[in-house]
Order: C-alpha cells, then structure tokens, then sequence
C-alpha cells in the first residue's frame, strides 16, 4: 500500500543516514556502493518489483528483488561466515551444516554437498504468513491453552507448507546424520531462542524441539497482560506472533526430525558480503 511503502522508504533513509554519518565520524575518504536485497514481501506483492526500482533510485542502492533460491544461499553463506568468525581456527568447510532461515513469508533449509553444489528445501510459510492462517482458518477467539487447542495449530502448519517430497526425504536423511542445524534470522534468534531462555531462566545459544513444545505450552496458558510481561512485548500483533512462531517451528521441526537448533545472529547481509555485490556496475 501507499503507507508501506512511504514508510519503508523513511525507514531506509534513516538506516542510510545512520551509516554514512557512520562514515563520516571515521573520517574515511570514502564513498561505498551501497546494495541490497529484497525478498518474500517483494516477491508477493504486485508491485513490488515497481517498488524496489523506486527504492533503489531515490536512495541510489543497487537493490534486487531476489528469487528463494537465492535467498537460501544468502542465508548458508551468512551462516558459515558468522560460524568462521566465531572460530577460525577449528572451522572447517567440509563440515558442512544445516542452515533453516525463516522470515516473514517463506523459509529455506539449506545443504552444502560435497561437491559444492546447493541444496534447498523452500516452503511458502514464514512468521507472518503463518500467523494469517492461523487467524483465518480458526475462528478469532481460538487460543493455545490446552493440548488439543495446540495440536490443531501444529496440523495446521504440517497441512498447509509446501515442501518437495523428494527435498524433504533427503533433508531428513542429511539431519539424521548428525549434520547441525544453524538457525538464522530474527524468528529464531530474536523470537525462539529469546522465548526459551526466558522459560528456562538461562542463556543459552541452542534449543531443543522439547525446548519449543513446552515453551509453547506454558504461554499458551498465559493472559494477553501476563504474555506481555514476560515477553516485555506491547504491541499486539508482534506477541501474537510469538506464539505461533513456536507453533511454527515445532511443527517443522517435528516433521523434518530436526532435535536441536543452534541459534546464530546471521542474514542476507553477511552473506551479500561473501558474495560480493550481484551487480555489475
């Protein structure tokens, strides 16, 4: 809509503002090309690709609506650039991990071979997809305070993702393997793992899909007031999403036999970065 986009546009400009008085206060002599991506919103949305060309005009940043696939090996190249900082020593490229991003339309589990080539298993529900279906397939008052209430949902997601049947059978077969599974993206990072430490009363980087069911279960039971004082989260829409982002997790976890998740604060621009600019000019 005209609001979204006047207000991304306002949002865009205060982050490039930020970062080239950044910049300045460095002193450095420098002017860098400024690039970017745009992803499921874009994709979906009728002008999107109208949008981004206007974005990257006004602003002068190479933007590129970008397809799944493209996303997915942002996200694996994110991830292993985050892990190989973290230890550049004893990191290794042919231990190659799992690597499940989840955004607001779509997610991506991504695998390495051997021989270098992507693997990608794409589905078309995200944090807030998912919490549309669930508002539209269950009636408005539906809450997830008892086990059945919470098996519903959970069918709901496992009925409604699109995965390929034969991605999915291998991505199961590469988990069981003890292959790790990095999550990256602020669903797992800043929602998941945030939610578990705070219903286990510690930090931690990783969380099981028991962590999940049962973080699920306890705020399933929690009044709006009381969620919002656990979670320190106001706005209404967002803690919704909380809830169904445990809702949507477990369920994926559950259906591809994933056990354990490493939370890792990675996204597209790390892996923009390994990459190199996609344009060009």
């Amino acid at each position: 809509s005209d609001l979204i986009m006047e207000m991304g546009l306002n949002k865009l400009k205060e982050y490039q503002t930020k970062v080239h008085e950044d910049l300045a206060n460095l002193n450095l002599d420098l002017k860098p090309k400024e690039y970017g991506v745009a992803t499921a919103a874009f994709r979906n949305a009728d002008n999107g690709q109208i949008f981004c060309d206007k974005l990257s005009q006004m602003l002068d940043i190479d933007l590129k609506v970008i397809s799944q696939d493209e996303e997915g090996e942002l996200g694996y190249l994110g991830a292993i650039v985050v892990k190989k900082a973290e230890n550049p020593v004893d990191f290794h490229f042919n231990a190659t991990p799992v690597v499940w991003d989840i955004g607001g339309g779509s997610l991506q589990v991504t695998h390495q071979d051997v021989d270098g080539a992507l693997n990608i298993l794409k589905g078309d529900l995200g944090s807030g997809s998912f919490q549309g279906l669930l508002e539209s397939q269950l009636s408005q008052d539906f809450v997830l305070s008892s086990d059945q209430n919470l098996e519903k949902a959970i069918h709901l997601v496992k009925e409604n993702i699109k995965l390929d049947q034969n991605l999915e059978l291998n991505f199961k077969n590469i988990i069981q393997e003890h292959k790790q599974v990095l999550g990256i993206g602020s669903v797992h990072n800043l929602s998941i793992q945030t939610i578990i430490n705070k219903v286990n009363q510690y930090e931690n980087h990783y969380y099981t899909k028991e962590d999940v069911l049962s973080a699920a279960q306890k705020l399933g039971n929690f009044t709006d007031e009381a969620l919002k004082e656990f979670t320190g989260i106001t706005d209404d829409k967002l803690l919704k999403c909380q809830l169904s982002n445990l809702v949507l997790v477990y369920a994926i976890m559950d259906k591809l036999q994933i056990e354990k998740v490493e939370a890792v604060k990675a996204n597209n621009n790390q892996g923009l970065m390994k990459k190199g600019a996609f344009s060009k000019r």
